[in-house]
């Protein structure tokens, strides 16, 4: 059998296909429609478009996280700046009121209201102090 075989590949590759043969296929070939497909041209401006699109938006979210921090931080500043004037105005009520009456009764003030109060404005003004610190 092994020299069948051989002997039938040596005549296989002798075997040529005939010229008319070879002109109808390539007739066939000719004739057919060529699919040029129209997808794959754009699958890469498809990718850069949804590049775009994504980066768009991450900087449309990153811009708005920007935008809230600020207006938090505005937010505070402003809640500080309430916060120190009011004090400032009670502390000049205060001060006004203890020099109205210590001028009808400056020894009674002196000695019995100024301390405590001295005392406790002195603790108001650390805490006031202690909360407008970042």
């Amino acid at each position: 059998m092994p020299e069948n075989l051989n002997q039938l590949i040596r005549e296989l590759k002798q075997e040529s296909c005939p010229a008319r043969v070879k002109d109808a296929v390539r007739r066939q070939i000719e004739a057919q429609p060529v699919y040029t497909g129209g997808l794959h041209r754009f699958i890469p401006a498809l990718a850069a478009g949804l590049a775009l699109v994504c980066g768009l938006l991450t900087w449309q979210w990153q811009t708005g996280v920007a935008g809230r921090r600020q207006a938090e931080q505005t937010r505070q500043a402003q809640a500080r700046l309430q916060l120190a004037s009011e004090t400032r105005d009670a502390v000049a009520l205060i001060g006004a009121i203890l020099a109205e009456a210590g001028s009808h009764s400056e020894q009674v003030i002196s000695t019995r209201a100024v301390p405590p109060l001295r005392n406790g404005l002195q603790f108001a003004k650390n805490k006031i102090i202690e909360h407008l610190k970042p």
